[in-house]
């Protein structure tokens, strides 16, 4: 519903091929990206090429700009990983981070840390290391009843 009262113009069906896409790609491997894309594009042919994913422009250039403070490269694709990450916890209240080392898992969260503490408008945003052998499962996830 929210899409649609955000763009009244579009059509149903290319909203949902957009949220689809936007909510799925960010939690695929590489290799899965390609097999969901042509599925997407098989799924909706008609309207595939003209629904391109939303940006927020500003976002992505205080996200360049905390980058470029942080003397990072503030290359696309390390800007796309804050990116995803921000639309993941958008609708998700916790996220793992996972892929080989070096591949920027810690920069991109404390980069977005920076940018919604700085110009996010979320307030000061912290975190803290912890050794999950240190604490419960039930503390680590919370508690199920």
């Amino acid at each position: 519903g929210g899409f649609k009262r955000a763009e009244p113009t579009q059509t149903e069906i290319g909203l949902l091929m957009r949220a689809l896409r936007d909510f799925n790609l960010p939690k695929l491997v590489e290799d899965d990206v390609v097999i969901f894309k042509g599925l997407l594009k098989d799924l909706f042919r008609d309207v595939y090429d003209s629904m391109p994913s939303k940006r927020d422009q500003d976002f992505e250039s205080a996200v360049r700009r905390i980058v470029s403070e942080s003397n990072l490269q503030p290359s696309d694709s390390f800007i796309e990983h804050v990116v995803d990450l921000q639309a993941l916890l958008d609708t998700r209240h916790c996220v793992f981070c996972l892929a080989t080392s070096g591949c920027n898992k810690t920069a991109a969260w404390q980069t977005l840390a920076k940018v919604w503490s700085r110009d996010g408008g979320r307030g000061a945003t912290s975190w803290q290391d912890i050794n999950p052998k240190a604490v419960t499962t039930s503390e680590l996830y919370g508690y199920v009843n």
